[in-house]
């Protein structure tokens, strides 16, 4: 699947992303306002976002992730060039993917690629994080973009003993979507 990129925003993106190249074979980006995690992240593929939006920090809300990723369009652009596909993965509900995404979205959709967008939602108690996720996956919806939503709070009403650690409840989340993306992906392609 070299013809398709998996693109992962912030840092519940890129890991879910680092997820899906291993099981699809493809290739993948780190997209991120915050340097040090870009540092820190083992992708081969990194881009920095918004530098002068941000100066290397994390976006912390929306508004920060959209003028990062309209700051860092045409770098954006550059990254998104040569695929067919581009997978696109966020969680939202904080500032660089929920912020970032619709942009992406907008780019890609101009480029005439793929899109694929799958998205996480905060848990139910995180609720100024939530309110925030389900406002950005409604103006997505709004504008005729199909999301495959991962709703966290799912992860502990499924049956889960509620001692599962947190790493492992995530580590099932990024098995989901990247398992959703694929059977995506074969109707896409």
């Amino acid at each position: 699947m070299r013809d398709t990129l998996v693109v992962g925003f912030g840092g519940a993106g890129s890991y879910i992303a680092e997820y899906a190249q291993g099981l699809l074979g493809c290739d993948a980006l780190a997209i991120n306002t915050d340097a040090s995690a870009l540092r820190k992240s083992s992708f081969v593929s990194k881009l920095l976002i918004g530098p002068g939006a941000c100066k290397g920090a994390p976006a912390g809300v929306p508004q920060h992730g959209l003028l990062a990723a309209e700051e860092s369009i045409v770098e954006l652009e550059h990254a998104l060039a040569g695929y067919v596909t581009v997978v696109l993965v966020a969680g939202f509900g904080g500032g660089t993917g929920t912020g970032a995404v619709p942009v992406v979205v907008r780019l890609a959709r101009s480029l005439g690629k793929n899109l694929i967008v799958a998205a996480t939602l905060p848990f139910g108690f995180e609720d100024t994080r939530r309110k925030v996720a389900l406002d950005a996956l409604s103006d997505l919806q709004s504008e005729g973009v199909e999301v495959l939503v991962f709703d966290n709070q799912a992860l502990l009403e499924d049956g889960s003993n509620h001692s599962t650690p947190l790493p492992d409840l995530f580590a099932r989340s990024a098995r989901k979507i990247s398992e959703s993306v694929r059977a995506r992906l074969a109707v896409v392609t």
